[in-house]
């Protein structure tokens, strides 16, 4: 992950009538085995926990993936999986990446 911490990066987006929150986390607050997770759009408080140890472009790919489930619940996790990943992708060759910590530069 770039210079901004995991906590740096997390923000609030509205998703529908909810504002969602969107965490970066460690190992420890994420199922084993998991890069991400998102509620369902019924929770009161909706979150989606993204594993921020990733390298850059998988972390963009986690994020829209997370944010799809979000966003369009009823996709399976194959039109999921692979429409974030053709986003990413698509992202990243047009130059897409990460904001770096200008202060730490």
């Amino acid at each position: 992950m770039s210079s901004k911490s995991m906590s740096e990066r997390s923000f609030r987006l509205k998703i529908g009538e909810k504002w969602w929150r969107v965490d970066f986390v460690g190992s420890d607050d994420i199922s084993r085995g998991s890069w991400g997770e998102a509620d369902w759009p019924t929770a009161r408080n909706p979150k989606i926990a993204i594993y921020g140890n990733q390298d850059e472009k998988n972390l963009i790919d986690t994020t829209i993936h997370e944010l799809l489930h979000a966003i369009r619940p009823e996709l399976s996790e194959e039109a999921v999986t692979e429409t974030a990943t053709l986003l990413a992708n698509g992202l990243w060759k047009m130059g897409c990446r990460l904001e770096q910590d200008k202060s730490s530069s």
